[in-house]
C-alpha cells in the first residue's frame, strides 16, 4: 500500500477520528473553564495548559499513528494513545511553566549586570525581611527603555533597565522595587507566561484572556507600594515618567 494511501486511511478510521474529536472537545471545554472568573487563578492556569495540550494532541497523534509505519494499529492502539495524551499534557505544562520562562530569563540575564546601588539593595533586603521572603537578585538590563519586570522561580529575580534607573529618583525606584516584590510574592510571572503561552499556541486564545487577573495583579502591586511608602506620590510619578518617555518616543 502506498504511504499516501496509508496516511489517507487515518481519516477513515472511526477510532482515530473519535479520539481526535474527544481531544478537540476537551480543548473547547478547558477554554470555557479558562473563561470562568469564579475559579481560582491557579486552576484557570491549569486549564490553559490542558487547552493547549488538547489542541496540540491531534497533530502529534496524526504524525505517530498515520502512514504504513504507524506506531500502533488495531486493538493495540488504546494504550499507546493513553500514554501519548498524558505525555502531551505534561510536555505542554513543562514548556509553558518551566522551559519558556527559563529560556527567556537566560536570554535577559546574559545581557544584564548586577545592580551596584548599595542603598537600593539595602532597602530591598530590609523589605524582604519584613515580608519574610527570599531576597531576589537584581539585574540591570543595558537599554534606555525604562522597563521593570520580575520572575518568581527557584531564585526570584528583578530586572531593571539602565534607562529606568536614570529616569527615576531614589524614592520612585524604591516604589518600583516594592511593586515588583509584590509580583514575586504573588507568583505573577507564571500567570503572565501562561497568558503568553496560550496566545502563542492557541488560535482560540482571543476568546479567553487572563487580562482581568493581570490587571488585578498590577493594581495589587501598586497598592502594596503605596502602603509601604505611606503615599501614592512616588509610584504615580514613576508611572508618569515612564508613560511620558514612551509617549515622547512614539511622537518622535
Amino acid at each position: 500500500m502506498m504511504c499516501s494511501e496509508c496516511a489517507l486511511g487515518f481519516f477513515f478510521d472511526p477510532v482515530k477520528i473519535g479520539i481526535i474529536a474527544v481531544s478537540l472537545f476537551v480543548a473547547i471545554l478547558s477554554l470555557c473553564m479558562v473563561l470562568r472568573r469564579d475559579l481560582p487563578v491557579q486552576r484557570r492556569v491549569y486549564f490553559v495548559y490542558l487547552h493547549v495540550a488538547a489542541l496540540v494532541f491531534p497533530f502529534v497523534y496524526y504524525l505517530l499513528f498515520s502512514g504504513c509505519s504507524a506506531l500502533a494499529s488495531g486493538c493495540s492502539r488504546f494504550l499507546p494513545t493513553v500514554y501519548l495524551i498524558g505525555l502531551t499534557g505534561v510536555i505542554s505544562a513543562l514548556v509553558g511553566s518551566v522551559a519558556a520562562p527559563l529560556i527567556f530569563l537566560y536570554g535577559k540575564s546574559r545581557s544584564a549586570s548586577a545592580l551596584q546601588d548599595t542603598r537600593l539593595l539595602g532597602f530591598l533586603e530590609a523589605e524582604c525581611r519584613a515580608l519574610a521572603i527570599r531576597v531576589p537578585k537584581v539585574l540591570v538590563v543595558d537599554t534606555a527603555r525604562p522597563v521593570a519586570f520580575s520572575f518568581s522561580g527557584l531564585r526570584p529575580v528583578i530586572f531593571l533597565s539602565a534607562g529606568l534607573l536614570d529616569l527615576l529618583d531614589r524614592k520612585e525606584s524604591e516604589a518600583v522595587l516594592l511593586h515588583e516584590l509584590m509580583h514575586i510574592r504573588q507568583g505573577s510571572s507564571l500567570l503572565r507566561f501562561s497568558s503568553f503561552f496560550m496566545r502563542l499556541f492557541s488560535p482560540l486564545a482571543g476568546f479567553a484572556s487572563l487580562r482581568h487577573e493581570l490587571n488585578n495583579d498590577e493594581a495589587a502591586a501598586d497598592t502594596f507600594a503605596i502602603l509601604r511608602q505611606g503615599t501614592d506620590v512616588h509610584i504615580l510619578s514613576a508611572k508618569q515618567k515612564v508613560n511620558g518617555y514612551f509617549e515622547f518616543s512614539e511622537a518622535s
